[in-house]
Formats: structure tokens, C-alpha cells, sequence
């Protein structure tokens, strides 16, 4: 089994597998358990494949091309879709057989520019169910064009150059960075300047006489993966038999309906309520944002697009206070007073802001803040909070905190607070022995039946203050 797992025996002929340490970027991939058990003789095997994928991935596969040589996209003939609608068109190559040939399309996601010197990109397939298998493997070069590729790149691959009714290479063919944040650029698999020369049966495909050969993209449960210089996987498996399973045929393209950033994975699958993967008939985008359709409405993607900033507000441990939420600082005397200092983090991806803290409710005079949040605070950073509770009068006291920042759906993060106060005072006890009390006026303590001239037992009372305020003016008599 892989090394991030451990198998222990559990109860009734069970075992747990269970992960025993924080998986990291080196741990992406296919592997393979096996576990096996005996008993008596008899030996049983079961095998599975455990796939770990990259959690935030700076590309992502955007879609890809299905259409068979003999086929439109959508089917049908020059002027007609199969179902007797308007052609469909893709937006670069407009309606023709094929639908440009094998094509696929990644985007570049995140805060910055991407280094893809010596990366990989592997195509293939599920192997039956089984894992993903490689057919394909395109090396990119140490060209300059790789080393900073910019956040919003549109970058497609295609097995035909121009002259061949496919796209020569060309970064920045198109630049709209400045206003809707996308970047055109374009691969002709051929071009030995930016993809290595294919070396091998390990290769998969050929590149022979300015013609690519062998290249594998339809509808049989292709599928991508994106490796960096290391060998890790950035993204993928991504494609038909990831998700969706199934349904993509030989006239359709598969795309990302959704907007394109560091939070997509291949296992978002699309629908109704939510974007993912899907395969579709008309949406075909060579080079362009992917638009789809759900009901009546059309959906165009918003690329560059990077996830809002996020609060989280922990107390102490890291324990979560939620938004609503409510602490509470328990009970204290008139006069006292504690403090609880709340963490607020930033667990977005761009800079929170605005932090702003207001207090008001019942009691809000009793809870102050001693200690205010610094912002901005970047991806990942961290501030703190401090609440003073000092109550002047005894009772239940309640509050609420308000924390204002520029997040996108709690812009105003509300606690309330919680506590009581009390009036000290000293309280008797006396007991006897120690640690049984007497009750006052009512409890008798027998010394036994003592002849004239002798004495009885001595007993010893031991009194104790058990209450908030000192005990004085003690005085003892005997009645």
C-alpha cells in the first residue's frame, strides 16, 4: 500500500485503512492497494486503485475535441445539425468534418505566471475502469515562450498546422488580459520548438515530414493528465470516464462549464446547480472561453477568475466560531474580568480587507475590544482579536461582535457573546467530620452519654469559607 497509509485490524474480521500523514504534492497519482486476508487456509485478494489529485492545480483541462473525421459538429451535413437545428459552429473553425481534428485545451489558473519548461502533458485513457493509461506523451521545451506563462492563458493543443486546416503555434495570438482576462495561445503539436520531438513507442505519437501522426483524442474515455519537471501531477486525470462516466459521442466536444481556477477538479461534474464536466454538442470554443446552456440561458466563462477572499474565525485550539455562532465566556464575579483572543484568517485566495469590528446588544458595554485585526491579510494570513468582558452588575449578559471585511458572503461575520456575573460574598461552612456539612439550625451532634468527673470525646469542627468574599467577625458560643 502506499507509504501515506496505514492498515490496522479492527473488530469482527475488519480492517481500517486510514491516512497517517498530510498528503502533499509528491503523493498525486494512481496506486494501487491490495490488501490480503486469510483465514484457515482460504486467501482472499482485493485490489483497488486510489487516485490522489493536486488540490489547488495552477491548469486546468478546459475541453477537448470528440468529433470524429466523418462528422460534423452536432452531426448532420454542411447546413444542418442531425436534429434538424441551425449548423453548429466552432468559434475558430466554424463547420467542418472534424471539427479542426484532435484538439485540446487547458487553462493556466492562480495569482501568477506559470513556468511549464519540461512539463508533461500525458493523453490517454481509463483502461477499461481501471486507472488511467497513457497513449500519448508531449514533452515541452525549455523555450522562453514556456517559462512564464501568464495566469488566463487559453492554451490549446492541435495535431494540424494552418496549411493543414488546423493552427500554427502563436502565444498571445489574442490578448484581452487589460479587460475580460483571457490570453489566447496555440500549439501545433509538430512545432519542434516548443514540443520536444516525439522519441520512441514511449512517445506514442510521430512527427514525420511536417505531419503529426498517432495523436488519440475521441470519445472513448479519453482522458489528460499535466505533469511538472518532478514528475508530479498539476491536474488530471481529467476527462470522459473521470466525469462524466460516460454519454460523450462522436459529434460532440467535452468542456468545463464552469469559470476555469485553482479550485476546479476533475471529479466536478456538471449540472443544473453546479458547474463541472460535461460533454456537449454545440459549445466547441477553439481558443475561446467555453459557453454552454442550461434551460434557456447561455453561460459564457469568466477566465482569470480567482476565488474570493474567505474569513474564518477560530478561538483557541483552532476551533471554528461560525458565522451565527455564539462563545461563551462563562461566569465572573462583579468587578473581574477575562479576555479571549479569537483568530481571523483568511482562507480565500485574494486579500481580505476592510476588516472593520463593531459591537452592540444588551450588555454590549460589558464586552469590549481590547485588541483589533490588522489587515489586509493575503491567502493563508492570520490576525487576531481580543474581547474583554467585564461585568459591572450580576446577571446574564449577551452581546454580538460584528466583523466587517470584503467577503463575498459574509461581509458581516456576527458572534454572539455570552456570559454572567455574580456579587461576591463569603458563605459559611462547618463541618464535621471534614467535608460533611452541617445544616444550620438542624443538624445535632451527639458527644454520647458521659459520667459526672470524666470526659467525652473530643470532636473537632472545621470551618470553612466556601464563598467570593473574605469571612470576618467570627465569634464562637455556646448555648
Amino acid at each position: 500500500i502506499p507509504t501515506f497509509l496505514t492498515l490496522t485490524s479492527g473488530a469482527a474480521g475488519t480492517a481500517i485503512l486510514s491516512s497517517n500523514r498530510p498528503l502533499t504534492l509528491a503523493d498525486t497519482g494512481d496506486h494501487t492497494v491490495k490488501i490480503t486476508a486469510s483465514s484457515g487456509g482460504n486467501v482472499t485478494i482485493q485490489e483497488f486503485d486510489l487516485v490522489v489529485l493536486n488540490p489547488l492545480p495552477s491548469i486546468v483541462l478546459n475541453e477537448y475535441n470528440a468529433v470524429s473525421s466523418t462528422n460534423f459538429l452536432n452531426g448532420g451535413d454542411l447546413t444542418t445539425d442531425e436534429d434538424g437545428g441551425a449548423a453548429s459552429l466552432d468559434t475558430h473553425f466554424g463547420r467542418v468534418l472534424g471539427n479542426g481534428g484532435a484538439w485540446f485545451e487547458f487553462v493556466v489558473v492562480g495569482a501568477g505566471p506559470v513556468d511549464m519548461r519540461g512539463w508533461t502533458v500525458e493523453i490517454g485513457n481509463n483502461n477499461g475502469g481501471l486507472g488511467f493509461s497513457r497513449t500519448d506523451r508531449l514533452i515541452l521545451s525549455n523555450h522562453a515562450d514556456w517559462q512564464a506563462v501568464p495566469s488566463g492563458t487559453i492554451l490549446t493543443f492541435i495535431d494540424r498546422n494552418t496549411a493543414q486546416g488546423g493552427r500554427d503555434t502563436g502565444f498571445a495570438i489574442r490578448d484581452n488580459s487589460a479587460t475580460t482576462g483571457e490570453i489566447w495561445s496555440n500549439v501545433w503539436i509538430g512545432d519542434l520548438d516548443h514540443v520536444n520531438a516525439p522519441l520512441g513507442p514511449v512517445a506514442g505519437y510521430t512527427v514525420s515530414g511536417g505531419v503529426v501522426n498517432g495523436i488519440t483524442i475521441d470519445n472513448n474515455n479519453t482522458q489528460f493528465q499535466v505533469k511538472n519537471t518532478l514528475g508530479q501531477i498539476v491536474f488530471g486525470p481529467a476527462g470522459e470516464g473521470v466525469v462524466p462516466l460516460s454519454g460523450l459521442n462522436d459529434k460532440e466536444i467535452f468542456e468545463l462549464e464552469g469559470n476555469p481556477n485553482i479550485l476546479v477538479s476533475p471529479t466536478d461534474i456538471a449540472s443544473e446547480t453546479a458547474y463541472g464536466y460535461d460533454d456537449s454538442a454545440s459549445g466547441s470554443t477553439f481558443g475561446y472561453p467555453n459557453t454552454w446552456t442550461e434551460g434557456a440561458e447561455t453561460f459564457t466563462q469568466v477566465v482569470n477568475l480567482l476565488p474570493p477572499p474567505e474569513i474564518s474565525v477560530e478561538q483557541s485550539g483552532g476551533v471554528e466560531v461560525p458565522d451565527g455562532g455564539s462563545f461563551a465566556f462563562g461566569s465572573l464575579a462583579t468587578g473581574a474580568n477575562t479576555t479571549r483572543t479569537f483568530t481571523i484568517r483568511n482562507i480565500g485566495y485574494l486579500d481580505l480587507t476592510g476588516l472593520t469590528i463593531t459591537t452592540d446588544g444588551a450588555n454590549a458595554a460589558d464586552f469590549t475590544v481590547t485588541a483589533s485585526p490588522v489587515a489586509p491579510l493575503g491567502p493563508d494570513g492570520s490576525t487576531t482579536l481580543t474581547v474583554k468582558f467585564a461585568p459591572t452588575t450580576a446577571g446574564s449578559k449577551t452581546a454580538a461582535i460584528h466583523i466587517a471585511s470584503n467577503d463575498d458572503d459574509e461581509a458581516s461575520y456576527d458572534i454572539m457573546l455570552k456570559g454572567s456575573a455574580f456579587v461576591k460574598a463569603p458563605e459559611i461552612s462547618v463541618q464535621q467530620p471534614v467535608g460533611s456539612e452541617l445544616t444550620d439550625g438542624k443538624t445535632q451532634k451527639s458527644f454520647g452519654t458521659v459520667k459526672i468527673g470524666k470526659k467525652s470525646t473530643v470532636k473537632t469542627f472545621t470551618i470553612k469559607n466556601v464563598g467570593t468574599a473574605n469571612l470576618t467577625g467570627l465569634v464562637l458560643s455556646v448555648k
